[in-house]
């Protein structure tokens, strides 16, 4: 993968992006405790295909996601 399919992927992914971020944002959650935010961003990181591990506590996870390309991953 090249910058110009990232960008390309991210702007035809723009909308619902946008789309999650407002749910997100319309049902907040206080301090650490995150059980819908943590299950939504889990459900779409499963309907994209990108494989995830989940690390810390459970309501309240990150998620650590690795990329096939040279190990790399982010939190």
């Amino acid at each position: 993968m090249d910058n110009r399919y990232t960008l390309t992927r991210a702007g035809e992914l723009s909308d619902e992006l946008i789309s999650i971020r407002r749910k997100i944002h319309q049902n907040p959650e206080i301090g650490f405790d995150l059980p819908k935010t943590t299950a939504l961003v889990a459900e779409k990181l499963k309907a994209y295909g990108i494989e995830f591990k989940k690390v810390g506590k459970a309501e309240s996870a990150r998620f650590l996601v690795t990329l096939k390309r040279a190990g790399k991953h982010f939190y």
